[in-house]
């Protein structure tokens, strides 16, 4: 009858939908409080709300759109593990999207406070709900022990890594055809028996009482965070027939209009990005870049908010999912002398950035912004590049001493997926990396560095939890079926059952707590599957997930050379500087866009080279160090002016008996 209701709505029959929704909520009132009833509950409140919201009964139909809701938070509830969540809540995120449209007409028709409070709420609701659960506690996964579970879990991820190390290590590809077919068979065979294992896993966790869910934080709490770091936020929305952004800061929260909806955004953005992600070696010089489109989208996206709030230079920016892989730096804020430009034309449009105006920060969720502030002692960094042996670097780029003998493949590039399958795990070395660390050394001298044999994966899980920024430069692969199998690339050690690839599920079991910051000086390392009601899965979130702070990542293939002179510039401006970590690379990247062309012509001002760097989570604020005697010696004082009013008030308590 639900299935029929919604036929007829679709088919404009609205008497018809209603009367088919009436009676199967008279049916379903029979099968209450089970699962089979949860589900039948959200399809009906939904299907009328929807049809409420299309005969303009806004208060009506958020009545329904609400119900649904409070079924869809029941049915969460229950689910014990993060993936069934996610893949559960991305059916039902348009509920909360549509509570948010139908406040913002009740806005748009008398602007009351509470409406606004409520469309911030749904916002936030619709979004990163993993994500927010993740960091209301941390799974235990790496600490269950050795129960009948986590046994089979290690020996499967023990087989598994072995084989992955044939793709990586052996010659796989003059292996025959039959044997090839078995060993891939084979990887996939224990790519589902581990998930099996970590699900298992994951529901005893559950279990034993860690069930707490993330909500989202106040307009109130919000406003307290972004003071700290003179701050606003922009919350966009973009549907299919109304869009807005929520603007918050110190003064408090806006609602704009935005002219523009779901689709055309699609459309402009894949337009605009598509080129940046089709980079190899060879099209670097001639990648274009869309100038018109940059700037229509300045004219749709931001102008709009700039014409009635004076922004603050600090934006955080909480996406729609069809914005996702925009970075808002490469929009040009004046129209440009001709729509498309490459590397080796004159960037007489560089001035015109964005990035020039603004400091911008991206997250999922506002639950993410937790600047701190005070520092005690000088930050620990752990420095990973070019996980490759020395014979192979020298067969390759010649000695290192020497940049200009480079790769012949400068473009830090992730490892393509055939069927799930990274069937070629062969990975050109980066001589550039280990000029990078060389800088980030120069720069921050107690900086512990790691090179290519030494960049293991045994190295890095137990090194990791300890140090506050990490640097990590490499290949990233991205696997968009499950983000479980996405990784980095580290050195095999002499292990047979070592692959030398840290994998996502790798990357959650790992403790982060300490990390603000984790830089993946990878190419596309911000790559994943889109999903609704959580973002993007993939390597930034599942390091958000293990309590990292930040994650500083890339958007599409990075060159070798430039990468290797930026991120030197970043490190500078954050610990020489003492910078936030968002205005360190925003600084940097204003660097590039003031220099002159490089060597072999090409203009780095082009956003193909600097745009892909954003930076996701925490934007962090400048924070001030206390050494640790400077904080000994405030302990003592403290200490001592306690101690004498504490015996000042004993003796007059003393002489008043």
């Amino acid at each position: 009858m639900a299935g029929i209701g919604k036929l007829k709505f679709l088919q404009g029959n609205f008497a018809e939908s209603h009367r088919y929704y009436s009676e199967a909520l008279e049916v379903a009132q029979k099968i209450a409080q089970t699962e089979e009833g949860n589900h039948l509950f959200i399809a009906i409140h939904r299907g009328l709300g929807k049809l409420y919201e299309k005969e303009n009964l806004l208060r009506k139909a958020i009545g329904e759109f609400r119900r649904a809701a409070t079924y869809i938070e029941q049915s969460r509830s229950t689910l014990q593990v993060e993936q069934f969540r996610i893949g559960f809540f991305s059916d039902y995120s348009e509920v909360y999207q549509r509570l948010a449209e139908c406040y913002y007409q009740l806005y748009q028709q008398k602007a009351q406070p509470g409406y606004v409070d409520s469309i911030a709420y749904f916002m936030e609701m619709s979004r990163g709900r993993s994500l927010k659960d993740m960091s209301f506690r941390k799974s235990r996964i790496w600490r269950t022990g050795e129960n009948p579970t986590y046994r089979k879990y290690r020996a499967t991820s023990q087989q598994l890594r072995a084989y992955q190390r044939i793709l990586r290590t052996g010659n796989f590809q003059q292996l025959p055809g039959a044997q090839r077919d078995s060993i891939l068979n084979r990887i996939e065979i224990l790519r589902y028996a581990l998930l099996e294992y970590r699900v298992r896993l994951l529901e005893e966790d559950w279990q034993e009482g860690a069930s707490e869910t993330g909500h989202p934080q106040s307009v109130t709490d919000i406003q307290k965070e972004l003071r700290k770091m003179d701050a606003g936020l922009l919350q966009f929305h973009i549907g299919e027939k109304f869009s807005f952004v929520l603007v918050t800061d110190k003064k408090g929260v806006t609602v704009i209009p935005l002219s523009i909806i779901n689709e055309e955004l699609e459309n402009s953005v894949s337009e605009l990005m598509t080129p940046f992600h089709q980079l190899n070696q060879l099209n670097l010089s001639t990648t274009p870049f869309r100038a018109d489109i940059a700037y229509d989208l300045y004219r749709k996206l931001i102008l709009p908010i700039e014409s009635q709030v004076s922004l603050p230079h600090n934006l955080l920016i909480e996406p729609d999912l069809a914005m996702t892989n925009l970075p808002l730096e490469i929009l040009l804020t004046a129209p440009p002398q001709q729509p498309i430009y490459t590397p080796i034309e004159d960037p007489v449009y560089a001035k015109d950035f964005l990035q020039h105006r603004y400091i911008f920060t991206y997250s999922p969720t506002a639950i993410l912004i937790h600047p701190r502030r005070f520092r005690i002692g000088e930050p620990a960094m752990l420095v990973f590049a070019n996980p490759f042996g020395a014979d192979e670097v020298l067969a390759k780029t010649g000695p290192l001493a020497t940049p200009n003998n480079r790769s012949s493949e400068t473009v830090r590039k992730r490892n393509e997926l055939r069927e799930g399958i990274s069937i070629d795990r062969r990975f050109t070395p980066l001589a550039f990396a280990e000029v990078e660390a060389a800088k980030i050394r120069d720069i921050f001298p107690s900086a512990s560095v790691f090179l290519r044999e030494k960049f293991t994966k045994a190295r890095f899980i137990e090194l990791v939890p300890q140090f506050n920024i990490i640097h990590v430069a490499t290949h990233g692969f991205v696997e968009t079926s499950f983000d479980a199998f996405s990784g980095l690339v580290l050195a095999p050690d002499e292990n047979p059952q070592d692959d030398g690839f840290l994998m996502g599920y790798e990357i959650s079991d790992i403790d982060l707590q300490k990390c603000d910051l984790i830089a993946l000086s990878a190419c596309e390392t911000g790559q994943g599957e889109l999903i609704a009601g959580e973002g993007v899965l993939g390597l930034p979130r599942l390091f958000l997930g293990a309590g990292a702070k930040s994650v500083l990542m890339t958007l599409w293939k990075v060159d070798d050379q430039f990468t290797s002179e930026l991120m030197p510039e970043f490190y500078e401006n954050l610990l020489s500087k003492h910078l936030s970590k968002a205005e360190a690379l925003a600084v940097a990247k204003r660097k590039v866009l003031n220099a002159r062309s490089r060597n072999d012509h090409l203009s780095v001002q082009h956003p193909v080279f600097w745009g892909s760097f954003v930076l996701f989570g925490d934007p962090g604020s400048k924070p001030i160090y206390i050494s640790g005697t400077v904080l000994f010696i405030g302990i003592g004082f403290t200490v001592i002016f306690l101690g004498g009013i504490s015996i000042i008030f004993i003796r007059l308590y003393r002489k008043r008996r």
